[in-house]
C-alpha cells in the first residue's frame, strides 16, 4: 500500500469518526408523545406579574387545547391552572362554527 492510500484512509477515517461524534453530542429534541395521534407542545418562559415563578405552557396541537402550569421557584411547587380550547373560542369570537354568535 503506497503512503498516499494510507493518508487517503487516515483522512477519510477521520472525517467519518467526526461525523459520528457530531450526531452522538447533537442536542435533540424531546420526544414524549403519548396517547396514539395526539402532538403536545410546551412553550415555558417567565409569568409576567408572578413574582418568583415560571409559566409553562402544554398546548395540544391536535384539538387547541392549552393548559398553563405556574411553578414557583420559591418553593418549587406546581400550580396548574384550568385549560381552555383555544379553537372553541376563536369560533365563538368571530361567529364561526358550531360555537354560534358571540
Amino acid at each position: 500500500m503506497s503512503q498516499r492510500s494510507l493518508l487517503a484512509l487516515i483522512v477519510v477515517n477521520a472525517v467519518l469518526l467526526a461525523g459520528l461524534v457530531a450526531m452522538l453530542t447533537a442536542p435533540r429534541t424531546a420526544e414524549a408523545q403519548f396517547a396514539g395521534a395526539s402532538q403536545y407542545l410546551m412553550i415555558s418562559g417567565v409569568a409576567a406579574g408572578r413574582q418568583n415563578n415560571a409559566a409553562i405552557y402544554i398546548i395540544d396541537l391536535t384539538n387547541g387545547a392549552i393548559a398553563p402550569v405556574f411553578v414557583s421557584t420559591a418553593n418549587d411547587s406546581l400550580e396548574v391552572m384550568t385549560g381552555r380550547v383555544v379553537t372553541n373560542d376563536t369560533r365563538r369570537r368571530t361567529g364561526g362554527g358550531s360555537g354560534g354568535g358571540r
